[in-house]
């Protein structure tokens, strides 16, 4: 069966500078890349990812069962059937519940509409939504700490100002194979403005090209590094550049150039955030060829040039070409899954998906 995204969602927390009296500050864990808050959830004690998903509340189904046979949910809890679109434009089906209470730092929201995924191993997730029902909030992220009832400045709040077009930045980027490759600074990060293209880690070692449809699938029980062309077609090469698996992005040789890393997690939310957040990055982002029509909102204005260089499923497959763009972070969820960001023809959003580690997807390197 072939396996597409556990989950997708669109990120992460508003930076907006304001004014407040009553603060209450929550040390955040950060872990794998990703902020966790501890929560107390009808009286459990359990630690969420801050993440603006399109539900309020994400639960798994693990969880799910557990709350229900400790009596931490009951079955007047249980609102029905929920269904949720995917950035990729799936529909998803979960169970929609409300929760009673959710307790933060000390703070109570009531009645809370939460999804349970229908996934046993899906991460628990806090959305912005349910969050900003405690009033104004915002992340120190020198501290790790999440802020109730606003910052407060030493002059007056100002806004950040707008971004600027992309520029080309005459940073030098070349990998092993002597591919070089365009550049682009947006914000305070330099990214590759190119798909990557090389077939060997950084100190020259060779990564295992596979082409063979079973051989892909089975390549995930071994955790194998692959990497193949899109379509095993060598012509989309210099456009498209290669479809690498998850055990490429994390082998300890190092996938990119010297100087360069496969991005973390958190640094897409940089990237997102200062771009104007999830409703408008795809359109900034997006290459203004290439992409299937309607390419909606495609202007490129970040410099980033993304492409739809599609994925190669679990299964071996191919699909999506034109379609998607997906680009590995190197944040792990658990054993099977991981962060990647995606970019559709159908939206100008963007942001994060759960995908299994077993997929092929495109990677962008960012500078050190």
């Amino acid at each position: 069966m072939k396996k597409k995204y556990v989950i997708s969602l669109l990120i992460l927390f508003g930076s907006s500078i304001f004014w407040g009296k009553a603060q209450t500050t929550i040390k955040m864990e950060l872990s794998g890349g990703v902020y966790k808050i501890p929560c107390k959830v009808n009286g459990l004690a359990l630690k969420f990812i801050f993440d603006s998903g399109a539900s309020d509340v994400s639960i798994s189904l693990t969880e799910a069962l557990f709350m229900l046979k400790n009596e931490y949910l009951s079955e007047k809890d249980i609102m029905g059937t929920d269904y949720h679109q995917n950035a990729n434009g799936e529909i998803q089906e979960g169970t929609q519940v409300n929760i009673r209470c959710i307790e933060v730092g000390g703070q109570k929201i009531y009645n809370v509409k939460a999804s349970i995924t229908n996934t046993v191993d899906a991460p628990l997730l806090f959305g912005q939504s349910a969050m900003q029902r405690f009033g104004k909030f915002s992340i120190d992220y020198a501290t790790n700490s999440l802020i109730l009832g606003g910052v407060r400045t030493t002059e007056t709040a100002i806004a950040p100002a707008p971004p600027k077009a992309g520029q080309t930045y005459k940073k030098v980027c070349k990998d092993i194979d002597g591919n070089t490759y365009k550049t682009v600074k947006i914000g305070t990060q330099i990214w590759m403005a190119e798909n990557l293209k090389t077939s060997r880690y950084k100190d020259g070692s060779a990564i295992k090209k596979i082409e063979d449809k079973t051989q892909w699938e089975f390549a995930d029980k071994s955790q194998t590094a692959a990497w193949c062309y899109y379509d095993n077609n060598s012509g989309n090469n210099p456009t498209y550049g290669k479809l690498y698996n998850y055990y490429v992005v994390t082998d300890p040789r190092s996938l990119c150039p010297i100087g360069w890393h496969v991005p973390k997690d958190w640094e897409f939310t940089i990237l997102t955030d200062y771009l104007g957040g999830n409703e408008v990055v795809g359109g900034k982002m997006k290459a203004i060829t290439l992409w299937n029509a309607p390419n909606k909102g495609a202007d490129n204005s970040s410099g980033y040039t993304a492409f739809p260089a599609g994925t190669r499923y679990s299964d071996g497959a191919f699909d999506d070409l034109g379609v998607n763009g997906n680009f590995w972070s190197s944040t792990e969820i658990n054993s099977r899954t991981a962060w990647c960001f995606i970019l559709s023809f159908k939206y100008s959003a963007g942001g994060r998906v759960v995908n299994y580690k077993e997929a092929g997807l495109s990677v962008r390197c960012i500078e050190d």
